[in-house]
């Protein structure tokens, strides 16, 4: 039976690595818009995106990782 395990390490690396890599898309995609003082319905959407997407990499690769370790 394979089982797919994310463990309290993966979530942790995520988290930090959706702060430090979504900061710099957030500043790089929305910043003069944040800089403009332009807050609209879309730009917080845009904002998540950029937030959730280094969360979601992070999280699949430590999901792949440990998918590889428990079944050789």
């Amino acid at each position: 039976m394979r089982v797919i395990c994310y463990t309290r390490g993966d979530l942790k690396r995520a988290l930090l690595l959706c702060g430090i890599v979504g900061t710099w898309l957030v500043a790089i995609n929305q910043g003069s818009e944040l800089a403009a003082g332009r807050l609209t319905d879309l730009l917080y959407i845009r904002i998540a995106l950029d937030y959730s997407t280094p969360f979601a990499v992070s999280s699949l690769t430590g999901v792949m990782r440990n998918w590889g370790e428990k079944n050789p």
